[in-house]
């Protein structure tokens, strides 16, 4: 499985004096993103009486390019990242009888900053506050456990841990 992504964006910021268009060359900019990722996937499922298991395994490799190009030329950046990351996932359900089960189950996931997170434009809202993005984020990993009960196929309990590695957040400065 391919997943292609190709983004341009041309940010010009104009100045009107006197009813004439001057380009304000301190805000102008342009940012371009490419992105590939090639997936290959295995799962696997097998039934013993009471008990199903199940097993699969996600692989990506991800080559992605980042370019600002700024009419101010100390503000050019590129970034660029080539990565492969393994995503398995597990699952154990018990069945002792028909108005009870039982399950745990596992899985690592990846959440990748969307574009507008990633595009280093500076985006005036009003006169105090601006959205800016930021192109060096990283993908964040989770890593979830649940274990759960099922009573009557009506009323489930359930437990869950969630680990998330680099963490992203749009924070808001005052």
């Amino acid at each position: 499985m391919d997943k292609v992504k190709n983004t341009a964006n041309n940010f010009d910021f104009f100045n009107v004096n006197n009813r004439q268009n001057q380009i304000d060359n301190n805000r102008s900019n342009d940012f371009e993103y490419d992105e590939i990722i090639n997936a290959a996937y295995i799962n696997f499922n097998k039934k013993y009486k009471k008990i199903n298991i199940q097993f699969g395994l996600r692989i990506e490799n991800t080559d992605s390019k980042g370019t600002l190009t700024a009419m101010q030329t100390s503000n050019n950046n590129v970034v660029e990242r080539n990565y492969t990351d393994w995503f398995p996932s597990a699952g154990i359900t018990f069945t002792p009888n028909r108005k009870n089960s039982w399950a745990l189950n596992y899985s690592r996931r990846i959440q990748r900053p969307n574009y507008q997170n990633l595009n280093p434009f500076e985006y005036r809202i009003d006169e105090l506050s601006f959205r800016k993005g930021n192109p060096f984020l990283q993908p964040q990993y989770t890593n979830n456990l649940k274990l759960s009960h099922t009573y009557n196929y009506r009323l489930t309990t359930s437990f869950s841990y969630s680990f998330i590695k680099d963490l992203f957040a749009q924070v808001t400065e005052a």
